[in-house]
């Protein structure tokens, strides 16, 4: 459907509304075997939006898809804060700015669908790739604490967001099992920065794109946005450079030589990953602390 008859049919950009089925992602497959019918099928249970299947219904909290797939399960009084805390369904466009760095206005959401990114802008206009947001993260927790966004968030994909109420924040926060939810989102998000900061500043180009490249496809693949051994990279290779602090050339390059020794390869957008072990060498990660984070984020 043309965007600009969508845009039309839906109004504005941003527009509020509530999700009651998973969103279908954008997916070819030439397969036509069962294996690739189901592998299809569960692509599309949580990806990028797609509003031909959105409808304008409120979103049963208590059977939150997404929630389901974390294995997250609050009583039931804790769940009805949860929905009186939720304020709307929020859609938006691929490139759209969800949160601009250094705003002090209240906000708080997460990522329901799609993939987001945060962006640092220095004073000079350099601007560095901070983070790749999955659905399940969280987006504006600074706002509700006083201070400024640190970073400008993006909509990388078409997305959608669940976005809550930001008056009844503190209130929220007394309840010891959201509060928990908060802290433990956050800090999981914040210890994966680190880990990507560190597996730059202290790794060659080669083990950052592979660290990179692991770390995105355990992430999309907890959130059925990928197969086993492939996934659609949602970054350009602009962005993919800007994320690892290298050129676009260089990233070329350096896929060019995982490829020859047969772990990945980058042909467009799409990653296919040939030898899961090698790749898990080569990006020198532990294995146990990315369950772990896993477990945390998702």
């Amino acid at each position: 459907m043309d965007r600009t008859i969508m845009n039309k049919a839906f109004g504005a950009k941003h527009e509020f509304l509530s999700v009651t089925e998973a969103p279908c992602v954008r997916h070819r497959d030439s397969s036509t075997s069962a294996e690739g019918v189901h592998k299809r099928g569960e692509m599309q249970q949580i990806a990028t939006a797609n509003p031909k299947r959105i409808l304008n219904r409120i979103a049963d909290c208590g059977t939150c898809q997404l929630r389901a797939q974390q294995n997250r399960k609050l009583n039931g009084d804790v769940l009805d804060q949860l929905v009186a805390f939720k304020k709307h369904h929020s859609r938006h466009w691929a490139g759209e700015q969800l949160l601009e760095q250094g705003s002090t206005t209240p906000t708080l959401f997460t990522l329901f669908s799609g993939i987001a990114v945060n962006y640092y802008t220095l004073k000079t206009g350099e601007r560095q790739l901070i983070s790749v947001l999955t659905p399940g993260s969280l987006v504006g927790l600074e706002t509700m604490l006083g201070a400024s966004a640190t970073c400008s968030t993006h909509a990388l994909t078409d997305l959608t967001c669940c976005r809550f109420d930001t008056s009844r924040f503190r209130d929220v926060m007394m309840i010891p099992e959201l509060a928990h939810e908060i802290i433990r989102i956050q800090s999981a998000q914040t210890q994966l920065i680190t880990l990507r900061r560190a597996a730059i500043g202290a790794s060659d180009a080669v083990r950052s794109l592979a660290h990179f490249i692991l770390d995105l496809h355990r992430r999309m693949l907890r959130a059925n946005m990928a197969r086993e051994t492939e996934f659609r990279l949602p970054l350009t290779m602009q962005q993919l450079g800007e994320a690892l602090g290298i050129t676009p050339v260089h990233v070329h390059r350096v896929a060019r030589q995982l490829k020859q020794q047969n772990i990945l390869s980058i042909e467009g957008r799409r990653v296919s990953i040939y030898d899961m072990a090698a790749l898990t060498r080569v990006a020198a990660i532990d294995v146990a602390d990315l369950n772990d984070l896993d477990n945390a984020l998702l």
